[in-house]
């Protein structure tokens, strides 16, 4: 998938994360390694769907890393910020967007 993403083949490497994904999710063990694992594969695909210009599902994809990482992490950790300020950064992108839209 790094690969892929490497040589801007984003598809490719989403298919390959979801597979990831899928897989992790299968093994159902809620440990904080499950949780932190779902949440990695999770931003990168948020990552490859910015890449490609599709806010709205990197946003999707953040929201899921949030829930992992409160499930598991405490409250002040920096991951949890890091996560909230890059969904805010997306949030006003798609702001930006619906104005664009809405002027013309």
């Amino acid at each position: 998938a790094y690969l892929n993403i490497k040589m801007h083949r984003y598809e490719r490497a989403l298919r390959i994360y979801e597979k990831m994904l899928e897989i992790e999710e299968r093994r159902g063990i809620s440990s904080t390694v499950h949780h932190l694992t779902i949440a990695k594969l999770l931003g990168k695909m948020s990552f490859a769907y910015l890449k490609m210009h599709k806010n709205r599902a990197a946003l999707a994809c953040l929201k899921g890393v949030l829930a992992n990482q409160e499930a598991v992490l405490p409250p002040d950790d920096p991951s949890i910020t890091q996560t909230r300020n890059f969904m805010s950064d997306i949030k006003a992108r798609l702001r930006k967007e619906r104005e664009s839209r809405e002027r013309t």
